[in-house]
């Protein structure tokens, strides 16, 4: 559908609509490009498209109660504590959603979780206190952790006065001492509070 749209711009631009045929003088990425850089500022359909798509999804994570996300995950299910929706699969592969959840891969790069109580995000999984997830940063610790699926709840102790991050590894002996440290004074700048978890 871009490249028909982007077809149609082009024709319109270059004035040969019909059986005219003109020739294009400059590449249509050029075209593209900001008034300031030399271009027309015409915009990227599938850049706009994807960002659109990605508005969908973005809703989709901090809308919670409206009655179209209901809609969806009713009909689809949700992954990642109710974050994001699944992967929509059966007869309907066509369907509206399927295609703005294609995007998810793409967008997932571009946010982050605000730890409140620490519920709804997995510990290891999900980007909430390092430029990407833990499991990347400390792929070592990752694979001697107890509970790879943990919330950050679950490795966290509180109490009236303290706080206490508890990751409970399978092998501690085995574990790099110069790694260790780090990652605990990494999650010692981190506290968590009473409010709801949210997105970035």
């Amino acid at each position: 559908m871009t490249n028909k749209l982007e077809a149609i711009q082009r024709k319109f631009l270059w004035g040969s609509f019909g059986s005219d045929f003109k020739f294009h003088l400059v590449r249509w990425n050029i075209i593209k490009n900001p008034i300031s850089e030399g271009g027309l500022g015409v915009r990227d359909l599938r850049l706009f498209n994807e960002a659109l798509l990605g508005k969908w999804l973005w809703r989709y994570m901090n809308e919670k109660d409206s009655l179209w996300r209901r809609v969806i995950r009713s009909k689809y299910g949700d992954n990642g504590l109710g974050w994001y929706p699944s992967k929509p699969s059966g007869a309907y592969g066509q369907s509206l959603w399927r295609f703005i959840h294609k995007g998810w891969g793409r967008f997932f790069q571009h946010f982050s979780f605000k730890a409140g109580v620490g519920s709804s995000i997995l510990f290891w999984h999900d980007r909430w206190c390092t430029e990407g997830p833990l499991r990347d940063s400390f792929p070592s610790l990752y694979v001697l952790t107890m509970n790879r699926d943990a919330t950050i709840a679950n490795f966290c102790q509180r109490g009236p006065s303290t706080f206490v991050w508890s990751p409970v590894f399978i092998r501690d002996a085995l574990v790099d001492d110069t790694i260790l440290p780090t990652f605990l004074s990494k999650l010692s700048d981190i506290l968590l509070h009473d409010s709801a978890d949210a997105v970035n």
